[in-house]
Parts: structure tokens; sequence; C-alpha cells
């Protein structure tokens, strides 16, 4: 049944063959409804080919991510669909609510997300999280935002300790 898991590539099939892979999405949710795989698979089918991000799609992706924040690949396509229609605030917010679950890629995910908006100080403790945790990227992100901004993030946390 899990046809999407194979790597698919959406883009190469027909209309009637996706429509047709939703269809048994929900036939398999109606059996398992908590199931967060399926409802990935069937928002990633839902969301297929839209430029904007499609209620039911975003709805299912939310579902998805509530059963299991821990799982990588239900918050990377959750965030991915927040960033066209979400503020900072509620997208860090969810990468929160992963962190707290223990999920790796949004302790990556929050850093990127902080230096990005230059606040490298806020965004040290996330990556090093990461990298400690196995992050593939992490690692090399973080020792390069620390010859960057290294020696303003050692100060920063050394005005900290010494209050």
């Amino acid at each position: 049944m899990r046809e999407t898991e194979n790597q698919m590539d959406l883009d190469e099939m027909s209309e009637a063959d996706i429509e047709e892979l939703k269809e048994r999405c929900r036939e398999a949710l109606e059996v398992t409804p908590d199931d967060a795989e399926l409802l990935t698979e069937l928002a990633v089918l839902e969301l297929h080919d839209l430029q904007i991000p499609h209620g039911e799609g975003v709805e299912l992706l939310q579902r998805a991510f509530d059963l299991d924040r821990s799982d990588t690949i239900s918050f990377s396509h959750y965030l991915g669909e927040l960033a066209g229609v979400a503020d900072e605030e509620e997208i860090d917010e969810v990468c929160r609510q992963a962190i707290e679950a223990g999920n790796v890629t949004a302790m990556f995910e929050l850093g990127v997300r902080l230096d990005e908006r230059d606040e490298p100080r806020e965004a040290v403790p996330h990556l090093r999280r990461a990298a400690d945790n196995g992050h593939a990227e992490a690692p090399s992100y973080l020792a390069a935002l620390l010859r960057e901004v290294g020696d303003q993030v050692d100060d920063q946390v050394g005005d900290q300790v010494g209050d």
C-alpha cells in the first residue's frame, strides 16, 4: 500500500493514477484512522501540483504531525506547507513542539531559522543539540556559524553565566 514510500515521481503519474492512490489511502484510513504515515501520504498526494497549500492537505499533515511529533517525514512536510501560510512564531512553535518530542530535524530547522533571522545566540543551542543527536548537517552548519560569530556567541554566553 505504501507506494509513495518507494519514491515514486508523482510528476510522471497520470492524474487518474494519483486519484486512485488518494482513494486507496482514504480507504485504508477508514480502517486505521490514526496512521500518521498514511495521513502524510494522502496529504502529499492532495498537495501535489498545487501552487498554494490546500486546506485538506495541510489539515492531514497537521493530524499526522499531532499523532507523532517525533516523525521526521510528517514534520518536514508539515513545516514545508506551513512556510506558505503561517507566520514565523507559529512555525517556530511547531518546531518547538517537535523538539519536545525528540525530533532531531526540528532541532536543526529551528537553529537554521534563528540563524537566518540573525539570532545566532538562540540558534547555537538548537544546532548543538541536533549535532549531538546525530543530525548529518548540523555539525558543519554549527561550525560555520561559530566561525562567523563565535566570539559574539561566546561573549553573550559568558555574560549570562556571570549574571
